[in-house]
């Protein structure tokens, strides 16, 4: 039941991130962020209702807010970045996130295995292929380094996403959702009133807003269970799976194709996010 949580997890990851990177291209990113946000809400409120309530020091409810402030920087930056490049290429940059509490891990004085210095050497060796401009076999194409930019972007915020839900976890986890959820919403409302204020959402695009996020919500929900029942390296490997799940819908819906270089970046970098799933730093 464990490696199905993990799995089932990646699956409604990447399925999100590819519809929110579709919808982003026809309703704007902050409008997909706020609508889907707000529809999984309610979801929020009642795992906060029926767990833990708020047992938590202000101290942990910090770490919450932060959470959620970086989690909705890289969800715009992931989202944006999906809209303008291929989401082959964005998908497997931003999950490089992974690398993030490895690297306060070895600030603070931990070691890292072998396996995961691999991990790390796999995804700079990805990351510099991906980012390889478009050559003679992608006609049509205009260079350009912004969505790789922007992946990057996603990937340092969900890095910091992972080192602040570790610190705020110590308290309530019902309060860490609840937390997270509202300070997002509040942050895209007033970047959206900033810019011009929001759209209301389109019929026919309400259905992949309200899957949008619940996915996302689900997906933490069967990630979290999935982590304290079972084996972490394990959970890791298939919940770091995502990106393979946003690429396999990019070909098959939008018949996305990619070059050597940069399809041998795609590899190399799912690879290294394996590597790192798969391993944890230890003292």
């Amino acid at each position: 039941m464990t490696l199905v949580l993990a799995l089932a997890a990646s699956l409604m990851w990447g399925t999100s991130d590819f519809f929110g990177g579709s919808a982003s291209r026809r309703i704007g990113t902050a409008n997909v962020l706020f609508w889907s946000q707000l529809f999984s809400l309610p979801f929020a409120v009642g795992v906060f209702i029926v767990g833990q309530g708020w047992h938590s020091s202000m101290v942990a409810v910090g770490w919450a807010v932060a959470a959620g402030a970086a989690g909705i920087i890289g969800l715009a930056a992931l989202y944006k970045a999906l809209a303008l490049g291929h989401m082959s290429i964005v998908a497997p940059v931003s999950a490089c996130g992974a690398v993030g509490p490895v690297v306060v891990g070895l600030v603070r004085g931990e070691t890292a295995s072998a396996p995961l210095m691999i991990g790390i050497g796999c995804v700079l060796v990805g990351l510099v292929a991906c980012a390889r401009p478009p050559s003679a076999d992608e006609p049509g194409e205009t260079p350009t380094w912004r969505p790789v930019l922007l992946a990057i972007v996603a990937a340092i915020a969900f890095g910091g996403v992972l080192v602040c839900l570790a610190d705020a976890g110590r308290g309530s986890a019902s309060m860490s959702v609840l937390v997270m959820r509202l300070t997002s919403l509040t942050l895209i409302s007033g970047a959206a009133l900033i810019k011009g204020g929001l759209a209301s959402p389109q019929r026919s695009v309400n259905p992949s807003l309200v899957a949008i996020g619940i996915f996302d919500f689900a997906a933490n929900g069967c990630y979290a269970i999935a982590g304290r029942a079972g084996a972490l390296p394990i959970i890791g490997v298939l919940g770091s799976l995502y990106p393979a799940v946003t690429i396999l819908l990019a070909r098959r819906i939008d018949g996305e194709r990619l070059g050597g270089t940069r399809g041998f970046g795609v590899i190399v970098t799912l690879t290294g996010v394996a590597f790192i799933g798969a391993t944890q730093v230890t003292t």
